[in-house]
């Protein structure tokens, strides 16, 4: 998720989600494979990936498609995601963390692009996270911030799975210390704390959408400065 300095209280009818904001960094992926200290890690950048095209990303291709008919979800050379992904060995585990990493490659694209709507929102978000999600693009856009640099996702537990497989819920950690938000016309980076303040623990929903039949984002929520994702391994 999109994080740091300032933030953004979104409430919905079901519950109030803080929302951190892009003020001093965020990051997405595009697909690059390595092993990872828990399974596999995939890093995705501007590099061309099975779910986003090389072609580098304006405003215009907020409504380009890659070959699966998503958005292309393709991020600039200088935003890494590093997805340190257990190998689980369970079908709906898989696929629903297979659908995480979109939710956050289509979050980061839409904060590059400036958008706050449209398919690279809709495809990903549903329920009080679509709500969420266009609230916080609202600010970033306001700001006139993007975000540079790495982002790495670690330490994924799964305290509740459905047992029919349409839904579960989804834990990790994120390590912000070298993911920045930056101005989006000067290119000047946001000065930032850090150590324990750039490690960040969530909480997702991911839900099987009867529309599509594919994994989107419904709810998620998170702790700034945790000490127990500082010293989880993974990062």
């Amino acid at each position: 998720m999109l994080i740091k300095c300032n933030r953004v209280l979104m409430v919905t009818a079901a519950a109030a989600v803080v929302l951190p904001v892009a003020a001093c960094g965020s990051s997405q992926p595009a697909a690059k494979i390595d092993a990872g200290a828990s399974g596999s890690s995939a890093a995705t950048s501007a590099s061309p990936s099975a779910s986003a095209s090389s072609a580098a990303p304006t405003a215009s291709s907020s409504s380009a498609t890659a070959a699966n008919g998503l958005p292309d979800l393709t991020l600039p050379s200088d935003v890494t995601l590093q997805f340190n992904l257990p190998k689980t060995g369970d079908a709906v585990k898989d696929a629903a963390l297979q659908g995480l990493v979109q939710v956050e490659q289509a979050q980061f694209k839409a904060t590059e692009l400036g958008v706050t709507t449209g398919p690279i929102v809709d495809d990903f978000y549903i329920q009080d996270a679509g709500f969420s999600v266009r609230q916080f693009l609202s600010y970033m856009q306001g700001k006139g911030e993007t975000v540079t640099g790495t982002n790495v996702y670690y330490n994924w537990k799964f305290p509740e799975v459905d047992p029919g497989g349409k839904s579960i819920q989804i834990t990790y950690c994120e390590d912000q210390n070298k993911l920045f938000a930056k101005n989006r016309t000067t290119g000047q980076t946001v000065p930032q704390q850090s150590g324990q303040a750039q490690f960040y623990s969530y909480k997702v929903d991911m839900l099987v959408d009867k529309k599509d039949g594919r994994w989107k984002a419904a709810y998620y929520a998170w702790k700034e400065g945790d000490a127990a994702c500082q010293a989880a391994e993974g990062h």
